[in-house]
C-alpha cells in the first residue's frame, strides 16, 4: 500500500525538475538578452550622427580577422580575432581623423585613424577562439599586429592598444 509520502516524494520531485527548467529557461533568456546590450558606442565625427551602437551579436555579424601574436600583457604567442576596425569605422562612416577609445575602468587613450588600415588593427573579442570577458581584457581590445613589425613593439603602440572598450570618439 503507498503512503502518503510516496505522492510527496513525487510532487517534490515534480517541482525540483520544473524549477530546474524554469532556472535554465532563464539563464538561456539572459544570455540572449545579454546579445542585445550594446558593448561599443561610436560617435564623434561620423555620418551616422549622433552615435552607433553595437551589441556582441552585431560585432560577431561582422566579417571577422584574426592577429597572431605576442603582447606585453599575456605569455606567449596568441590568437586575437574580431572585426578590423577600419570596418567598424566605415560602417559608422567615420570622417574623423583621431579616435579616442574610452575603457569600462575610464582610461581613455588617442589613436590615429589611419592606423586602422595602415596596420590592419582589429576590435579583438575572442583570444584563442574565446570571447574576452571583462576581467580578461575584454569585451573589446585594441589589438595591433605587434610581430610584424619592429615598430610596433613600441610604447607608442602599446598604449593605444586599449582593453575593456566601450566606445570610440572620433574628432
Amino acid at each position: 500500500m503507498a503512503s502518503p509520502f510516496d505522492s510527496l516524494s513525487s510532487l517534490q520531485k515534480k517541482l525540483q525538475r520544473f524549477s530546474l527548467a524554469l532556472f535554465a529557461a532563464m539563464l538561456l533568456a539572459f544570455a540572449a538578452d545579454a546579445q542585445e546590450v550594446p558593448i561599443l558606442i561610436v560617435d564623434g565625427a561620423i555620418a551616422k550622427s549622433p552615435s552607433v551602437s553595437f551589441t556582441q551579436a552585431d560585432l560577431d555579424a561582422m566579417p571577422q580577422s584574426d592577429i597572431k601574436t605576442s603582447t606585453p600583457w599575456h605569455d606567449g604567442v596568441h590568437t586575437f580575432s574580431g572585426p578590423k576596425l577600419s570596418a567598424v569605422l566605415a560602417f559608422a562612416g567615420a570622417t574623423g581623423g583621431t579616435i579616442t577609445a574610452h575603457a569600462l575602468n575610464d582610461y581613455s587613450a588617442d589613436l590615429p585613424a589611419e592606423d586602422a588600415e595602415k596596420f590592419g588593427v582589429i576590435l579583438a573579442t575572442r583570444m584563442d577562439g574565446a570571447l574576452l570577458p571583462v576581467r580578461d581584457k575584454g569585451p573589446i581590445f585594441i589589438i595591433y599586429p605587434y610581430d610584424s613589425a619592429a615598430e610596433l613593439r613600441h610604447d607608442v603602440y602599446y598604449t593605444r592598444s586599449v582593453w575593456q572598450v566601450d566606445k570610440l570618439t572620433l574628432k
